[in-house]
């Protein structure tokens, strides 16, 4: 997560709690995930509770799109859903 920016740096905090400062080349705008709950599974959709995948916490993936309790997501070749309260890297109230 950005945190602070000054010229062609940001300051960024990690799913640990640790910040440091980045060049802004290093940055993407791509959104990434951490799983943070044993419990998390991958769900094929948000309504009809298909699990696809029981995850392990640490697990990393990219994040596709968040819409109220959930986001689309990809993990190399699997893509699916994951409740929002699963991972770091999306705030609970955002959506994209």
């Amino acid at each position: 997560e950005v945190v602070d920016a000054f010229d062609n740096w940001y300051k960024v905090l990690d799913e640990e709690g640790n910040t440091g400062w980045l060049h802004k080349s290093l940055v993407s705008s791509r959104r990434y995930f951490v799983v943070k709950n044993d419990s998390a599974k991958l769900y094929k959709n948000p309504k009809n509770n298909i699990e696809l995948l029981f995850l392990e916490t640490g697990l990393r993936g990219k994040i596709e799109s968040c819409r109220n309790d959930w986001c689309k997501v990809k993990i190399k070749k699997y893509s699916g859903w994951l409740q929002k309260i699963d991972i770091w890297g999306v705030y609970q109230n955002e959506n994209f």
